[in-house]
């Protein structure tokens, strides 16, 4: 019995220790660039038609300085329902950016609060409320790095269905809490 449980505390601790690793692509720490592929995918939901946001831009932050912010031409208006079955959309594509170590990725939401939205099955359109998402945006902390000359692909993956919750007060509001990750793309894989 003393033995299992020994074993048991061991694979804790090493599983543990994996959740604060960060990905590291190539050599780090030179002045030179990257590039920076980033797309956005969800997960199914139910009982809604469509979850729109509206995207400006994408911010990062480098462990050693202060962020980068890059700026979308056009805001994009993005249904998160249509990023389902390896459907995705990309935010970012083979940016270049600063060869450095990551701590966060940001996406930068339109504050104008008709650019955030969800249809009900119904036909209905209600509001889509992301609380403190005209100071943070979506925001997911995850380390990554981007090493001289590299290109790195990542995805960040949206649950939708964890996501969004239903008006409960107002039932002309939805309320968006974000369940995000993010995923390596050459660590991601399907089953059909």
């Amino acid at each position: 019995m003393q033995k299992r449980t020994c074993c048991g505390v061991v694979m804790v601790a090493a599983l543990a220790g994996l959740g604060g690793c960060e990905w590291e692509f190539g050599t780090v720490g030179s002045d030179e660039d990257g590039s920076l592929t980033l797309k956005l995918a969800d997960a199914p939901v139910d009982d809604l038609a469509e979850v729109v946001i509206t995207v400006t831009g994408v911010e990062l932050k480098p462990s050693d300085d202060d962020s980068i912010t890059i700026n979308f031409d056009d805001p994009q208006p993005i249904d998160l329902l249509d990023l389902q079955n390896g459907d995705v959309e990309t935010l970012l594509d083979d940016e270049g950016v600063p060869a450095a170590s990551y701590e966060w990725v940001r996406l930068i939401l339109s504050q104008q609060s008709s650019d955030q939205y969800v249809t009900g099955d119904d036909g209905g359109t209600y509001g889509l409320v992301i609380p403190s998402g005209d100071q943070s945006g979506l925001k997911v902390n995850a380390g990554f790095s981007v090493g001289d000359n590299k290109s790195v692909s990542m995805t960040l993956d949206f649950d939708v269905r964890k996501s969004v919750v239903a008006p409960t007060l107002n039932p002309s509001t939805y309320f968006l809490k974000p369940v995000l990750r993010l995923v390596k793309d050459d660590n991601v894989g399907s089953i059909s």
